[in-house]
């Protein structure tokens, strides 16, 4: 742009020098011949010669300054183009994490019924009424979820901010990892938490952070965790801010993917260790949130000590504490 603004009054200035200084002398002399043209560039025309370059210099800046404004328009127009591919994108990630996070709900939800529905004599009365809540509360959680997405659709738009609260973070943790314990059977994957004995408040909007945030990192470490390993979540208070770290046995994840993990116009989904599918949208979101909650959230993936062509991976995600 700085080119341009310089290129055409210089362009204008040749212009007024060369060609329109030497035609208005050739005019004015009226002879057909070239020595009018030879005599404009003498010493005793140098006015004359002033007079049409200043002409043409302003004439090129004007047209330096109709090229920058259209070079602006044209990148307004650009912008406010990827920033609809953008918002599309991010409404088509929102629609399948929550469609994700759902399922995991609903699901268990489902497979609690029916294991009482087709074995009640191996259940208790007090294991009843465990599982009894526990469905309530994945079905309370389901419906807080559709409440959440029609909150994030107003978030996105602009019509509303997000609603950052206090909120307890080791008691949203550990709600989203029970939510897990059934996926975690399936692979025969254990969680262990790590956590301070008193509370650690945050300032999060606490069902976005419980399944969105969280709940796409837990299902990530159950997805790409080995059979018969451990996931660690390991929560600590780092000065004015808290630190939560999940990690998982598994492969590794190189440096060219971690560069792109929470891009959302790249898709990223990879198959888990049993074959398990994903979206690939799910980090993007969670990138997008931490952030919007005021947050930072990184990730490594170092060799393991003991098991050879595995790594270690770990999420952390950092919020201030109120």
């Amino acid at each position: 742009m700085q080119r341009i603004k310089l290129t055409f009054p210089v362009i204008g200035l040749s212009i007024g020098y060369f060609l329109l200084h030497p035609v208005s002398m050739l005019i004015m002399g009226r002879e057909l011949s070239l020595i009018p043209v030879f005599k404009s560039f003498s010493f005793a025309h140098l006015d004359m010669a002033f007079y049409f370059s200043l002409i043409g210099v302003i004439f090129g800046g004007v047209v330096a300054f109709l090229q920058v404004k259209i070079l602006i328009q044209k990148k307004e127009v650009s912008d406010k183009n990827a920033s609809l591919r953008q918002a599309v994108i991010e409404k088509e990630s929102l629609l399948r994490i929550l469609s994700h996070d759902l399922i995991n709900l609903i699901g268990t939800g489902k497979m609690l019924l029916e294991f009482m529905l087709e074995k009640p004599e191996l259940l208790s009365v007090a294991k009843t009424a465990d599982w009894n809540s526990r469905i309530i509360r994945c079905l309370s959680e389901a419906c807080n979820l559709i409440d959440v997405s029609r909150q994030l659709s107003a978030i996105e738009s602009g019509m509303i901010d997000m609603d950052i609260v206090k909120c307890e973070i080791v008691r949203l943790v550990k709600e989203s990892g029970a939510i897990f314990q059934s996926s975690c059977s399936n692979k025969n994957i254990s969680i262990v938490f790590s956590m301070p004995d008193h509370p650690l408040v945050a300032k999060t909007e606490p069902t976005i952070f419980k399944h969105t945030i969280i709940g796409n990192l837990m299902s990530n470490a159950i997805k790409f965790s080995d059979e018969g390993q451990t996931i660690h979540v390991k929560l600590e208070k780092k000065g004015e801010r808290v630190e939560i770290a999940i990690s998982n046995t598994g492969p590794e994840i190189t440096p060219e993917r971690q560069n792109i993990l929470f891009s959302v116009s790249t898709k990223t989904s990879t198959v888990g260790t049993t074959g398990e599918k994903g979206s690939g949208f799910g980090l993007p979101l969670v990138y997008k949130f931490v952030r919007l909650m005021e947050g930072t959230i990184s990730m490594e993936s170092k060799p393991h000590k003991k098991l050879s062509n595995r790594h270690v991976n770990t999420f952390k995600i950092e919020l201030p504490l109120d």
